[in-house]
């Protein structure tokens, strides 16, 4: 009995077959799966072109925060780069100033000592010269004994010992 069943609707669908209906309804099917398939490729470029539009708005706005941040970075780190130019030159201003300050205290302690030095040879031929006018008397010079202080020795040599020794 099936195989009676299934050969009435062979027979039907020779039939079918044979006058075009079964063409119309297989068109008509086709049609429907093709305009199915048409909406769906529809809507797939919809949300193609939607997550397209996105992507690129967020591109752009990923784009531009970088951007923003990059110029933000580079400002600061032209901002520092003066800062580190203005710093050595604080550094070159300040050791020059030391410098000129030492030199000038080195040539101020010079200028004292040469004055001091000057000073010094000065009191010395100033000694000489008292030791000289004091030591003399009738033994060293061409005086009479009358002349001599009373009490002083005519020792040359005894005088000696008080007279200081003047070097170069």
């Amino acid at each position: 009995m099936a195989l009676r069943c299934e050969v009435k609707a062979q027979a039907r669908i020779i039939k079918e077959f044979k006058s075009g209906k079964r063409y119309l309804k297989l068109q008509a099917d086709q049609h429907r799966v093709i305009e199915g398939y048409v909406k769906d490729i529809r809507k797939l470029r919809l949300e193609l072109a939607d997550a397209h539009a996105r992507i690129v708005s967020t591109r752009n706005t990923w784009a531009d925060d970088y951007y923003a941040l990059y110029d933000e970075y580079q400002a600061e780190i032209r901002k520092r780069n003066e800062r580190i130019r203005n710093l050595e030159d604080d550094v070159w201003k300040a050791k020059k100033e030391g410098d000129d300050k030492l030199s000038a205290k080195e040539q101020e302690y010079e200028d004292r000592l040469y004055e001091k030095d000057c000073i010094i040879n000065k009191l010395k031929n100033e000694l000489a010269h008292v030791n000289a006018f004091l030591g003399r008397d009738s033994s060293n010079t061409g005086l009479p004994t009358s002349q001599t202080p009373a009490g002083k020795e005519n020792n040359h040599l005894s005088n000696m010992s008080g007279c200081f020794r003047i070097h170069g």
